[in-house]
């Protein structure tokens, strides 16, 4: 009998232990048959963060806009330079660059001009071409006159020229899952809170495309500012005036008188000191003065 209940023992705990195991194993199984489920309906492009009580967060792919079509065909390249000029008639040298930067195939940005106190003039311009005119383009320049300096740099773009492709593309897929979002919401509260994430994003892009329209400007356009100036006159160049003399007396003679007060001040103090010594002497040694000895005998 002890036997007996024994092996009846035994089986009944096999039993219970395979009965444990299956119950362990089914959520496994029933989470994977889901995962299945949803990769046959296609229907689990959307995922919730946690803890997110809104509008559900799309999953976008790390590969997504980061493919070979942001690449450019070629380097991204800004080229600036500066010239500085000495010529004898600046409004003259002014009006041939505007007529260089024609001739280039480019346009003349800024364009100032200036009247020293020494009567000679001063200019400056801004011209922008295409890099591949950018050396004849200086050629030109430097012929209207003597040249004082001359500087070229070039950037290289490329890198942030792709990286900001990239981040559009990415930005561009996140704003069109947003948008399926949208159209599936339900809810109030989802569609608002979706709306603000695609402002959010679309303000994104907006940055981007303004980033990416001042690089191509600045690619496609080399800037060249110019410095322009007259020698400096040898000897008197202006006439006799006699305003201008009158003028420089005045000038000179206020000058003396500032410089006479400076002067005062900085000697009162021992001005003030003397005259204290002064009133000191006559009081005590002026009215008792020292008789002289008489010789002794």
């Amino acid at each position: 009998m002890n036997n007996r209940y024994r092996m009846i023992l035994a089986g009944v705990v096999i039993t219970v232990m395979i009965l444990a195991a299956g119950c362990l194993s089914s959520p496994t199984q029933t989470e994977s048959g889901s995962q299945r489920l949803a990769e046959s309906t296609g229907k689990s492009d959307v995922a919730f963060a946690p803890g997110y009580a809104g509008a559900p967060v799309p999953t976008i792919p790390l590969t997504q806009g980061t493919g070979d079509s942001t690449l450019p065909d070629e380097q991204k390249l800004i080229k600036r330079a500066s010239i500085s000029l000495e010529v004898s008639d600046t409004r003259a040298t002014l009006d041939q660059l505007r007529q260089i930067a024609s001739t280039q195939g480019g346009y003349v940005g800024d364009l100032s001009m200036n009247r020293g106190s020494s009567g000679r003039y001063t200019g400056s311009a801004t011209l922008r071409v295409t890099p591949a005119n950018l050396e004849p383009t200086l050629a030109a320049i430097g012929a209207l006159g003597k040249v004082i300096s001359q500087n070229v740099q070039v950037e290289d773009v490329t890198e942030e020229y792709v990286d900001l492709n990239a981040r559009r593309g990415a930005l561009t897929e996140e704003r069109a899952s947003y948008e399926r979002i949208m159209q599936k919401a339900d809810k109030v509260e989802d569609i608002l809170k979706t709306q603000e994430q695609i402002s959010r994003v679309q303000g994104e892009i907006n940055r981007i495309d303004g980033r990416l329209k001042y690089l191509s400007n600045r690619v496609d356009y080399a800037t060249i500012s110019v410095q322009v100036r007259e020698p400096e006159p040898v000897g008197s160049t202006s006439p006799w005036s006699l305003p201008e003399i009158i003028n420089d007396g005045i000038g000179a003679f206020l000058a003396v008188i500032g410089a006479i007060i400076i002067g005062l001040f900085i000697f009162l103090p021992f001005i003030i000191i003397g005259g204290i010594g002064y009133l000191v002497y006559r009081r005590y040694f002026r009215k008792n003065p020292q008789k002289p000895k008489e010789p002794q005998a």
